[in-house]
């Protein structure tokens, strides 16, 4: 008995060891597959834009271009008419002013490291360049390292919603090295968070265990890259956790986290099952002090971000008069004898 006991927990072992493997050579296998692509539709804006500028046939060139393309490869969902205006689009995006583009670089590392984040399909990290590399080595070792990973879909938005160039090099590296999602990507654009960058603290990179990258995910999901290599079926991996929301109408103070803590280990105890993903804590002050903040998550094991927010921001200017204010809601709350907690 004891001796099938061993072996079945050593086969369990070996068996999440081998699952775990499987799950990294898929992600990397959909990243690589994806660089594939995104580069080859930039070469392909490239010769569109070209072949335009050398014949008097302009769009009527996309028309043709696009019908011969799908009468060649039917299964591929990448060549119609609107998806070539992109590639395009994407090739003169970094074209219309080369020397702001390059100098727009943020300074990155290439997007693996030899310290064992291969595997994992660990993203770059945003530390200064070698000196001396030329304005023109930077944009092309950006593109190849950090545009040409990213899904086309985070590429068309990017593209087509941010005009200012040292902006969009922003929301390209912060995309590939924070692993968003198409929605989130979205809203860190449409919440301006170029301009908001750095007010937030939190201590996902050492309680989160792995890199849980919704841009990895997204790879997998996009139809372009498995239609591009003619796979039958896309991979599909779920990526799902809790996530524990409180709003503080104050300062941010130490023992709000001890709070927040206690929260997600009550959802962790009562909620959480076994193939979900750790519980993440998000704590929204009227303002904080990032010193404070980073000391009061220090030792904290599970992984909390803290950030102020301003709701009325978000709101158009002509409606902002119309709402009560906070001291308001709390003098009629208090007429109602509803008073809420001073802890916010």
């Amino acid at each position: 008995m004891t001796t099938a006991l061993t072996i079945d927990k050593d086969y369990l072992a070996w068996l999440s060891d081998i699952k775990a493997k499987i799950r990294s050579a898929r992600v990397r296998a959909a990243v690589a597959a994806n660089a594939i692509l995104i580069r080859f539709y930039y070469d392909l804006g490239r010769m569109i834009t070209e072949k335009q500028a050398q014949t008097a046939w302009g769009d009527k060139l996309i028309d043709r271009l696009a019908k011969d393309l799908r009468t060649e490869f039917p299964e591929m969902q990448g060549f119609s008419r609107s998806n070539l205006l992109y590639c395009k689009q994407f090739f003169n995006y970094f074209q219309r002013s080369p020397k702001i583009a390059s100098e727009s670089v943020p300074p990155f590392a290439g997007p693996f490291t030899e310290t064992g984040n291969r595997d994992q399909g660990t993203p770059p990290a945003i530390v200064p360049q070698s000196v001396g590399q030329s304005g023109q080595d930077r944009l092309t070792d950006f593109l190849n390292l950090v545009v040409f990973n990213i899904p086309w879909g985070h590429i068309r938005l990017i593209i087509g919603q941010v005009k200012d160039m040292k902006t969009a090099m922003y929301y390209f590296a912060q995309t590939l090295q924070n692993g968003w999602s198409r929605d989130v990507l979205a809203f860190q654009i449409k919440s301006n968070l170029y301009k908001r960058q750095g007010k937030a603290v939190t201590n996902f990179s050492l309680t989160l265990p792995e890199p849980l990258s919704d841009l990895a995910q997204q790879a997998l999901k996009d139809p372009y890259v498995f239609d591009f290599v003619s796979m039958a079926e896309p991979y599909h991996v779920q990526l799902k956790c809790y996530v524990v929301m409180e709003l503080k109408n104050t300062k941010f103070i130490p023992e709000y986290a001890g709070k927040l803590n206690f929260y997600i280990s009550a959802v962790d105890t009562l909620l959480k099952r076994e193939d979900d993903k750790p519980t993440i804590g998000i704590l929204l002050c009227r303002e904080k002090t990032n010193v404070e903040a980073e000391f009061a998550l220090r030792d904290i094991q599970k992984p909390i971000g803290v950030s102020e927010i301003a709701l009325t921001d978000a709101l158009p200017e002509n409606l902002r008069s119309s709402l009560p204010s906070v001291e308001e809601l709390e003098t009629e709350l208090n007429r109602l004898g509803r008073a809420p907690s001073t802890s916010g």
